[in-house]
C-alpha cells in the first residue's frame, strides 16, 4: 500500500525533525505521532504525484499497482505517458487519450487521499514550539501549494515535474503558506 511506503520512507525524517524543532507534547503522544505520520505521508505522496513522469523515465513507478489495475492501467501501458505530442496515428492518439482518462481518475483518487493526510498534518502547527512551528509552516506551505497545483489540473504531471513559481516561493517565505 502506498501509505505504508510513504510512512516507511518519509515519517522517520518527520519524527527526527520534531525532536529538533521541539514539541509541546511528548514525541510519543498519540496526537503527535498521528500528525507527524500524516505530514510525512502527505509530503511524500506529493513527491510521488509531482514526479510521476520523471520516475517512470528512470524505470520507477511509485503509484500503487493494485490501484493502477483497478483503473485498467498497468506498468506496460505507462509508455503512453511519454512523448504525448509525438503521436503519429489515430490509434496511438486514441490509446493515449484513453490512458489519460483512466490515469486522471487514478490521480484524482490519489489526490483525494492525499488531502486527508494534509488535513491531519495541519495539527502539527499547534503541537510545535514557536521556532519549529515557523519551519513547519514553510514546509507545509510549499508542499501543500505544490499539491494544490497538481489537484487543480492533475494531468499536468504528464508534462514534467510540477514546480512552484518564484512568486509562490516568496509568498510562502513571507506568509508561511
Amino acid at each position: 500500500e502506498a501509505a505504508a511506503y510513504c510512512h516507511r520512507v518519509a515519517t522517520a525524517v518527520g519524527f527526527a525533525s520534531l525532536a529538533v524543532w521541539g514539541t509541546k507534547k511528548p514525541l510519543d503522544a498519540p496526537e503527535t505521532v498521528h500528525a507527524a505520520r500524516a505530514c510525512g505521508i502527505a509530503f511524500q505522496w506529493t513527491n510521488i504525484l509531482r514526479d510521476v513522469l520523471e520516475d517512470y523515465r528512470q524505470g520507477r513507478i511509485y503509484l500503487p499497482m493494485d490501484e493502477l489495475a483497478h483503473f485498467g492501467l498497468d506498468e506496460s501501458r505507462f509508455g503512453l505517458l511519454l512523448d504525448r505530442e509525438h503521436r503519429t496515428d489515430d490509434r496511438e492518439r486514441c490509446q493515449s487519450r484513453e490512458f489519460e482518462e483512466k490515469f486522471e481518475r487514478l490521480l484524482l483518487q490519489q489526490i483525494s487521499r492525499c488531502e486527508m493526510y494534509y488535513q491531519s498534518a495541519k495539527a502539527m502547527e499547534d503541537l510545535l514550539e514557536r521556532d519549529g512551528r515557523r519551519i513547519f509552516q514553510w514546509m507545509y506551505g510549499a508542499y501543500h501549494r505544490l499539491y494544490r497545483k497538481i489537484a487543480v489540473r492533475p494531468l499536468r504531471v504528464l508534462d514534467g515535474r510540477v514546480r512552484l513559481s518564484l512568486l509562490d516561493k516568496c509568498s510562502i517565505a513571507l506568509l508561511g503558506r
